[in-house]
Parts: C-alpha cells; structure tokens; sequence
C-alpha cells in the first residue's frame, strides 16, 4: 500500500467465558447478605492501523 505498512492485532479476554469473582464481601453471617462482583465475560478484537 505505496510507502505505508498496515498492521493487523489480534487480542482476546476470557475466551473461554468463565465466570469468575473479582471482589466479594459478605455483610452478615445471619441472612447471607452477599455482594460480589464478576469479571468480564469474553472480549475479543482486531484492531487495524494504517502508518504512513
């Protein structure tokens, strides 16, 4: 493409889709009040430069 050179990436998170917990805390030991965050599910790209 003339003088420029185009790049291809690919990347990927979680490509099997796991669940997984990255913060959890538990408020009370009497009603099992439980908070818990999850991480992200699968992600993938291909970003695409062009430098010239």
């Amino acid at each position: 493409m003339g003088d420029g050179a185009m790049r291809f990436t690919l990347w990927g998170k979680n490509l099997t889709d796991e669940d997984y917990s990255t913060y959890g805390i538990n408020y009370s030991n009497d009603i099992s009040l439980l908070a818990q965050n999850y991480g992200d599910p699968r992600t993938f790209g291909i970003p695409v430069a062009y430098e010239y």
